[in-house]
C-alpha cells in the first residue's frame, strides 16, 4: 500500500499515525498518545508507523526542511475529474513532486524539495465546498495514502514551482486604500 512513497522519505524518522475525530485529523503516536508537529520525540520511523497505520485512520509524515507540502483540497469533483483551477498547479509540479490522492479521495497532496517565499500565507480559498490551496514547509503533519497521482512518485527540486505558487496564490499583497469621495455639505 505504501510502496510508492519515496525512499528518501522512508529513511527519515518523521512518521506517526493519525485518527479522524468528527471532521478533524489528529496526529497520534503509534502508542495512542498525541503526536506533535513541533516535537520530534513524538515521531518514529516509517516501518513502525506504517505497520501501526492499520489500527488508526492512516499514516502521517511531518514536514520539515527541505520539504514543502502543497494540498489541493477538493480539487477532484464528484465525477472524479480534476477541477479547472487545479490544472495550472498540477502542471507546475508534474515530475518534481511526489503527488498522491488524499484520504478523502477528493484532494491531491504534493511533497517537493522547496521553501515557501518569506511572508507567504498558508491558505488560499478558491470556492465554496472547501476548494482551497494549502502550502506548508514546517510544523505540519501530512496524511499519506500511497495512492500516487498520475505517476508522480519521485521528489526533486520544486523551488521555482513553490515560488510561483506563493506569488500567484499565497502572497500578502497589500490592499489599495479605497478612494474616499468628498463629503457633500447640505
Amino acid at each position: 500500500m505504501f510502496e510508492w512513497i519515496p525512499e528518501e522519505l522512508k529513511q527519515l524518522r518523521q512518521w506517526h499515525v493519525w485518527k479522524q475525530t468528527d471532521k478533524t485529523k489528529i496526529p497520534v503516536q503509534v502508542n495512542g498518545s498525541a503526536a506533535k508537529s513541533n516535537d520530534p520525540d513524538t515521531w518514529t520511523d516509517f516501518e513502525t508507523a506504517s505497520d501501526a497505520a492499520q489500527f488508526f485512520s492512516g499514516l502521517a509524515f511531518e514536514i520539515t526542511e527541505p520539504y514543502t507540502g502543497i494540498d489541493l483540497d477538493n480539487c477532484i469533483d464528484a465525477d472524479g475529474k480534476i477541477r479547472e483551477w487545479a490544472w495550472p498547479i498540477l502542471f507546475r509540479v508534474d515530475g518534481i513532486g511526489y503527488a498522491e490522492v488524499s484520504p478523502s479521495g477528493t484532494g491531491i497532496k504534493i511533497l517537493t524539495r522547496a521553501r515557501k517565499t518569506a511572508g507567504s500565507r498558508s491558505l488560499h480559498k478558491i470556492a465554496d465546498g472547501k476548494q482551497q490551496i494549502e502550502c506548508y514547509d514546517r510544523t505540519r503533519f501530512w496524511t499519506m495514502t500511497g495512492d500516487v497521482y498520475s505517476g508522480n512518485a519521485t521528489i526533486s527540486d520544486g523551488q521555482r514551482a513553490v515560488e510561483w505558487l506563493c506569488e500567484e496564490y499565497l502572497s500578502e499583497k497589500q490592499k489599495q486604500p479605497e478612494t474616499q469621495k468628498p463629503k457633500v455639505q447640505t
